[in-house]
């Protein structure tokens, strides 16, 4: 099972033999294999998967991406490795290229702190889930769910009066309309219309469109707040110089497909 941590014992990494067997570089490419085998599906084995019952391994190109600046010798590194018994080589295939399995020694002892934790929280889950169902009676009131209607659930009250200071209605929300809609960026009316009036020169359709394409061409950039975004977006495009009544073609398109579609008068 994949983790998304690993355990690095300090004693042993600042003052156990690793620190004097091995540069600088063999640590920090050790440290790389120990994510790779806490990544792996198969815990502690480092290989590229299964076909039937046997593991595929890597090629050796795949470990020395790990070694950027070709600071070790790969295959004398590995050979250290395996003669201080900190992984076991295995070699499982030949052609048309080798690969490359290692399976890190003791993983289970040094390592197992990840699947007891596992237990532990979800046993604590359960025991929050306990605790909900105990201090919650029939009589502690519940929140409006969407969809359900009203009265719905309490049979005692369904047609009887509401309850001294209980709502006797609920407002219907109406469903927002959206101007653009695309895969990671949505706009509706009410912010169509605030841009609207801010950058009245752009053709805000289609500066959508591309901040959309933006959003999924970089996804490690991807902001958290899209109102402040989409606003430095259009700020960027500069206003015209002239224009009839101080409206650009492109503003007036727009206008015009608002108008068509009834979002407005």
């Amino acid at each position: 099972m994949r983790r998304s941590w690993v355990k690095l014992w300090v004693n042993e990494w600042l003052d156990g033999t690793t620190r004097y067997q091995m540069s600088g570089a063999q640590r920090a490419f050790w440290v790389d294999l120990l994510a790779m085998a806490g990544r792996s599906r198969y815990p502690g084995i480092i290989c590229s998967g299964m076909d039937d019952d046997q593991y595929v391994g890597y090629p050796l190109k795949t470990f020395a991406a790990l070694d950027a600046g070709a600071e070790i010798d790969l295959l004398g590194t590995l050979d250290l490795f395996s003669k201080t018994r900190k992984i076991v080589v295995e070699i499982t295939a030949e052609s048309p290229v080798k690969l490359y399995k290692f399976t890190v020694c003791n993983w289970d002892r040094y390592q197992s702190e990840y699947q007891r934790q596992k237990g532990y929280r979800k046993s604590d889950k359960r025991k929050h889930s306990e605790v909900t169902r105990k201090v919650t009676t029939d009589n502690t009131p519940k929140l409006p769910v969407e969809g359900e209607e009203e009265g719905e659930g309490d049979g005692e009250r369904k047609h009887g009066a509401p309850e001294t200071g209980a709502p006797t209605a609920q407002a219907k929300q109406l469903p927002s309309l959206s101007v653009f809609s695309g895969l990671h960026l949505s706009v509706s009316l009410q912010q169509d219309h605030a841009l609207g009036e801010a950058f009245p020169w752009v053709d805000r359709l289609h500066e959508y469109a591309k901040a959309d394409s933006w959003l999924e061409a970089n996804p490690n950039r991807r902001p958290r707040k899209l109102k402040p975004f989409l606003h430095n977006w259009l700020s960027k495009i500069s206003a015209p110089t002239g224009g009839k009544g101080g409206m650009t073609r492109a503003e007036q398109r727009t206008l015009n497909n608002l108008k068509a579609a009834g979002f407005v008068q």
